[in-house]
């Protein structure tokens, strides 16, 4: 099963690597079902991290996550993908 986002609804993501800066959080949660990304405050108990989301997702898709230093991240996001062919 391939992880779909509304941001891009009709395009897949398959990433095999996904790469997730260390010590950077994004306040949120990706809703499970309908891939809607939630921003929030931590105080929320359903609030947590939109990046261990992202790299739980991966995994259970079976791709790798990779955390990543400030310095060697390809990217200013948080996180960046290498996708499988």
């Amino acid at each position: 099963m391939l992880l779909q986002l509304p941001c891009c609804p009709s395009q897949s993501i398959d990433p095999s690597i996904l790469l997730i800066e260390a010590r950077r959080e994004i306040t949120g949660r990706i809703d499970d079902v309908t891939g809607e990304i939630l921003f929030g405050d931590l105080s929320h108990p359903e609030i947590d991290d939109i990046l261990d989301d992202l790299g739980e997702m991966v995994m259970k898709r079976g791709g790798k996550v990779v955390i990543t230093p400030a310095d060697k991240m390809p990217s200013q996001t948080g996180a960046a993908a290498i996708y499988r062919y």
